[in-house]
Parts: C-alpha cells; structure tokens; sequence
C-alpha cells in the first residue's frame, strides 16, 4: 500500500492573511483554483505516492537532516508565478530573507534520500508558497502598491511530513511526523 507524501514547512497565520489577501487581489485574473488557507506551506521535497513500509527510513532521513539545523526566519511577500508572471499556471508568495536557508534545508534532504534510493528532484529549487493553480497560463496583473510591497516573517523550526489526499474539494493534507531542528 502506498501514500502521496511530500515534505514541507508550515507556515503561520500572519502569511495566510498576506496570501489570502493577495489572492483576493488577483481574484478575475483567470480560471485559478485558489489555495486554502489551513493547505498553505512550503513544499521542501515532492515524494509522491510512496510505500508505508518506507516510513520509519524517510522519518529517520527528516531526523538526519535536522540535526544541525537552527530556527531561522524566512519572510514571505510579492507575487510571481510558475514558469513566468506572465504565463502562469502556479502561482505563489515568493520567498527573501530565508531563501537560502531552506535552498540548504532542501538540498539536504534531497541527498540524504538520495543515499537510501529515492529519486532526485531534477528541477531546479525555488523556495515559494504556493496561493493557486490554473489549467491555463494567466498573465499575472500588478499588485496594489501597499500589497506589492508588504512583507511578513514567519518562523521556521521544523519540517513535517504530510500525506496528501486528492479528492473532488482538492487536496487534504494529513501531517503525519513533524521534526523540530536539533541544532549543535
């Protein structure tokens, strides 16, 4: 038997206001299915659906790749979108300050998985979280100038594995371990 899993790291309730109100904003930009608020993190690594049996190896991989890690603040703000703002089907919060912290964090994991046999990513990392999706490429209009250019900080302290459940509403996300950094 196997579950859809992926590696994240949640965010707090001060950037889903920010995403929710940038998503009111881009409300009209096109056929997007909006994020919901309670789904909102930043994807570290993309397992897919994986065997149960492997779980006590991929908890043991998270456990691995925290030790060392120290809390650090990422802060999130602007808008952009997968492959471009002016073609996008994912759009996102981008990520400043931080940034290279969780590049780190996700490198990390990716090796460690890749030493006990799980596939590497081969598409590039770009820290984001991500506010909606659409079938269609949209072009991505300017914020309002004072949502444009607002920032919020969030606190990292820890990675979580999730299970991701697809159904007819979109996808629920069950966490299933979470792993606080253990910093030397």
């Amino acid at each position: 038997m196997t579950k859809r899993l992926f590696v994240a790291v949640t965010v707090d309730d001060d950037v889903r206001d920010l995403a929710r109100r940038c998503q009111s904003a881009l409300t009209g930009v096109g056929p997007v299915r909006w994020v919901a608020p309670e789904a909102m993190h930043i994807t570290i690594k993309f397992l897919g659906d994986t065997e149960i049996g492997q779980l006590p190896e991929l908890l043991a991989v998270l456990q691995e790749s925290a030790l060392g890690q120290k809390e650090f603040v990422a802060v999130l703000g602007g808008v952009g979108g997968f492959p471009n703002s002016s073609r996008a089907r994912t759009l996102w919060l981008g990520v400043g300050v931080g940034a290279a912290e969780l590049r780190l964090l996700q490198q990390q994991v990716e090796t460690n998985l890749a030493a006990r046999g799980f596939p590497r990513d081969e598409r590039p990392f770009t820290p984001h979280l991500t506010i909606g999706r659409s079938r269609e490429l949209v072009k991505l209009p300017a914020l309002p100038n004072e949502l444009a250019h607002e920032r919020v900080s969030c606190p990292v302290k820890g990675m979580t594995l999730f299970e991701s459940r697809l159904g007819r509403a979109g996808p629920n996300y069950i966490p299933l371990a979470t792993v606080h950094w253990i910093g030397r």
